[in-house]
């Protein structure tokens, strides 16, 4: 290789950043496609003047397999191992592997768990059903004073669910997450959580604030999380897609709905913390009312209940709260 003579030759002195960065991806990108296959996929990305070329991992579960297989034990950790076939599957493991489910150690009955059965969140009527939405949004945040986290499915659909919720209700305590605010905002933002007891947060799925975040006890009450989580249309989610309905006649289900179920229940995840929290999640998607959704859920969520307006919020949330525990 041309590269590797001429920094052999200056003994890495006076070497450009630019090259010896070039130089160590490309070793990186052969040594791998020296052992893809067919679980791989290469393709081409032609952007202006620019083409990258790129190896793609679509199914990693063999590598992954071929490591276990020389290791005595592995332990995998997450709260949000949901369908666990599925990802026993991608992680390496197999159809002889042992399975165990524990049940969650909290209370359900700490929880308020509802699923809106009348308003649907796929793309096409998103837009229509706003107002409707905001409708159950504010139904929530009245119901009792306290911190709440509103997860909507895009930056831009917060955007307009914002604009409409401002011309309906009060928005006085009301934060909107900025697309790449940085550390220190969210750090901000986290200690707002933190020292006061009447601030909502309008943020997305998947972001900064779906995982990672603890705030027990009072710091968060509840949530609302808009749509199914499903991730944007991309071509290399499409190849996936592809790939594994080819395999399993499965692909959209490893493309799109499992990972979007997963940062569903990511973002419910960050009301009950402790085994003395209480709180409320509201699903805002008919969707999830669809047995193949909610064969998905985990135990501590089979006691949900089905809403169609706001006034059965008010009363389902009322009862809630007034409940001695």
């Amino acid at each position: 290789m041309l590269a590797e003579e001429y920094i052999n030759d200056r003994k890495n002195v006076n070497i450009p950043e630019q090259l010896i960065d070039a130089y160590f991806k490309s070793v990186f990108f052969i040594k791998i496609s020296e052992i893809a296959d067919d679980n791989f996929c290469f393709y081409a990305d032609f952007t202006g003047r620019k083409t990258m070329v790129k190896l793609f991992l679509t199914d990693p579960s063999k590598i992954l397999g071929e490591i276990l297989e020389r290791a005595w034990s592995s332990v995998f950790f997450s709260a949000t191992f949901t369908p666990l076939k599925f990802f026993r599957y991608m992680l390496g493991g197999s159809e002889d592997d042992y399975i165990l489910k524990i049940r969650s150690p909290f209370d359900e009955n700490n929880l308020k768990l509802m699923i809106t059965q009348d308003i649907s969140m796929k793309y096409e009527l998103r837009d229509s059903n706003i107002e409707a939405a905001c409708g159950c949004i504010n139904e929530i945040v009245k119901g009792r004073t306290g911190n709440y986290m509103v997860f909507f499915p895009s930056y831009s659909y917060m955007e307009k669910a914002s604009e409409v919720y401002r011309s309906l209700y009060d928005t006085s305590n009301i934060i909107f997450q900025a697309q790449g605010m940085d550390e220190a905002e969210q750090s901000r933002i986290t200690d707002k959580f933190n020292n006061e007891n009447s601030v909502v947060l309008f943020t997305v799925v998947g972001g900064v604030f779906s995982e990672g975040i603890d705030l027990p006890l009072e710091k968060l009450i509840g949530a609302v999380i808009i749509g199914t989580g499903i991730p944007q249309l991309s071509f290399e989610r499409n190849i996936i897609r592809d790939f594994f309905d080819a395999k399993f006649n499965s692909g959209y289900d490893f493309a799109y709905k499992y990972p979007g179920f997963n940062k569903i229940l990511q973002s419910a995840g960050r009301v009950i913390r402790t085994e003395k929290d209480r709180g409320v999640v509201l699903l805002i998607d008919s969707r999830l009312c669809q047995m193949s959704y909610v064969r998905l859920f985990p135990e501590h969520w089979k006691h949900y209940k089905n809403v169609s307006k706001s006034e059965a919020i008010k009363n389902e949330i009322s009862l809630f709260w007034e409940e001695k525990i």
